[in-house]
């Protein structure tokens, strides 16, 4: 599960709703990281950062190519294990909550 709300949150008020339904998606993956869990299956929600695509045309911030999103996003699925199960990693493997 992949997350983007957070950061472009703070820079429009356009991008609140949108940030609030990715709230509910790492809601969702906690929740449904403590059903799995016992089962061996272990689950995150990741915001992958600002990455250069179509979407982000033209948001002057700096920005990730797609490779090095991908990157960045299989160190942190790679490092999963039953302790960071539930949480909320941005790219930098860092841990929200």
């Amino acid at each position: 599960i992949t997350e983007m709300g957070t950061t472009f949150a703070p820079f429009a008020p356009a991008f609140w709703s949108y940030g609030g339904t990715k709230a509910a998606l790492s809601m969702v993956a906690l929740c449904t990281s403590h059903t799995l869990k016992p089962r061996g299956i272990f689950v995150n929600a990741i915001d992958p950062g600002p990455v250069a695509t179509d979407l982000t045309a033209g948001i002057e911030i700096p920005m990730q190519t797609p490779e090095e999103s991908v990157s960045r996003l299989m160190v942190i699925v790679e490092s999963l294990n039953e302790e960071r199960s539930g949480k909320f990693y941005n790219w930098e493997n860092r841990a929200y909550w």
